[in-house]
């Protein structure tokens, strides 16, 4: 009894600190030129001899085809680094390695789950993360210069809240993930664990509602397609009435008008000729360039080869492109297969809690993967690993699977 109070006081250690390293911490660089590391990267040797000591057959049974998606990227991109000659470059191995990573991490959530309160701890995270975004958004006691210069780039701190006169202008949360399009990503991961039921509640709505303005505040485009589209999802799901559905849209709808007020009308550059604006052509351009490569290769890719985005200082903002660019169509088949096995095994069990924030957030996830490389940032990627991991130890741990 005690070795198990043990245990399960090391499990829960272990899962707080993997969710707020996740959340709430920077990744920092020791050596310059080596790759950035994260208190998640240190965590991994603890977390991986949990794995090896507590991982069954059943665990395979219970998540093959994610497991088997997963694996097939792996092995797409080792044959990639190989034929590529590209297998000595320390930077591309690290790619292989955060794949690595994301399963073990995967495997460790759905291993312990039984044993944690994730729904305690993610409330808690998430007032830290509200806290943390607010004292970003406010500036208070040089909050920005002081703590959020650790988190994004000192140009994006710089000009937070300022146009390229120097001028005020809408303000664009950089948070905790270093820019707003991943920002609003993380915020879009509560959006979907505290999607409330119809007769939730009142703490669970209103960190709703409070996810869902964090979103907002993040002023990411690519975030209100996401979140329209997971809204109308999840309503569709949780069949609201017409009346909860009239205040969730009511309220929606003043806080868009409460970030008006405050100056933020980044809202009003998605009207309008996009083409012509600088994000879109510029994306454009890329896209136009990697694609004429991909033709030259399109098998295998080119393997990460990051010195390549470095030199020519493209920035591939599309994971579906950087994908067929690094790992040839093979490559964006497994990465599809990930996509699809995901969104169908949650969507499958869509009324369980984690069924559903394990389908809406992969659609998430493949929305923002259009304009953005959400999988590729270690931090986004370690959200899916647990939301992977929440879903598939609660269908362990479900009647019909231990039956």
């Amino acid at each position: 009894m005690r070795n198990q109070s043990i245990q399960r006081t090391y499990f829960i250690s272990l899962w707080s600190l993997l969710i707020f390293s996740t959340f709430l911490l920077p990744s920092f660089q020791i050596i310059d030129g080596f790759p950035k590391i994260h208190l998640t990267d240190i965590l991994l040797p603890f977390i991986g001899v949990i794995v090896l000591k507590h991982y069954t057959v059943s665990h395979i049974k219970n998540s093959k085809w994610f497991l088997i998606a997963n694996g097939t990227l792996l092995l797409i991109a080792i044959l990639s680094l190989l034929i590529n000659h590209r297998i000595s470059s320390l930077r591309d191995d690290f790619e292989v390695l955060k794949m690595i990573k994301f399963l073990v991490v995967f495997l460790f959530v759905s291993i312990t789950m039984k044993q944690t309160d994730s729904m305690k701890i993610l409330r808690v995270i998430f007032i830290l993360v509200l806290l943390f975004n607010f004292m970003h958004y406010t500036n208070l006691f040089n909050f920005n210069q002081s703590i959020t210069r650790y988190y994004g780039s000192e140009i994006q701190v710089d000009t937070f809240g300022l146009n390229s006169l120097g001028q005020p202008d809408t303000k664009r949360i950089i948070g905790t993930l270093g820019n707003p399009n991943n920002n609003a990503l993380l915020f879009l991961f509560f959006v979907v664990f505290f999607f409330p039921e119809e007769k939730s509640k009142i703490a669970n709505k209103v960190f709703f509602l409070l996810a869902i303005f964090g979103t907002l505040a993040c002023q990411s485009r690519t975030g209100f397609i996401a979140l329209g589209i997971v809204l109308i999802i999840g309503v569709l799901i949780k069949k609201y009435s017409i009346k909860s559905l009239f205040f969730y849209v009511a309220t929606s709808i003043s806080m868009c008008v409460i970030l008006m007020l405050l100056g933020n009308i980044y809202l009003n550059s998605l009207a309008g000729n996009v083409i012509k604006q600088n994000s879109v052509r510029g994306r454009l351009e890329t896209w136009s360039v990697m694609w004429k490569m991909i033709k030259l290769k399109p098998l295998i890719g080119y393997s990460p080869n990051k010195e390549y985005f470095e030199k020519t200082i493209v920035y591939p903002e599309s994971e579906y492109l950087l994908n067929t660019w690094r790992y040839g169509f093979l490559g964006l088949f497994a990465y599809f297969m990930i996509l699809w096995n995901a969104f169908y095994a949650g969507f499958q069990n869509r009324f369980s809690k984690y069924g559903f924030c394990f389908a809406l957030f992969t659609v998430v996830i493949a929305i923002a993967a259009i304009t953005n490389n959400p999988l590729n940032d270690s931090m986004i990627s370690m959200m899916f690993a647990i939301s992977a991991g929440l879903f598939y130890g609660e269908q362990m741990n479900s009647p019909r699977f231990t039956a």
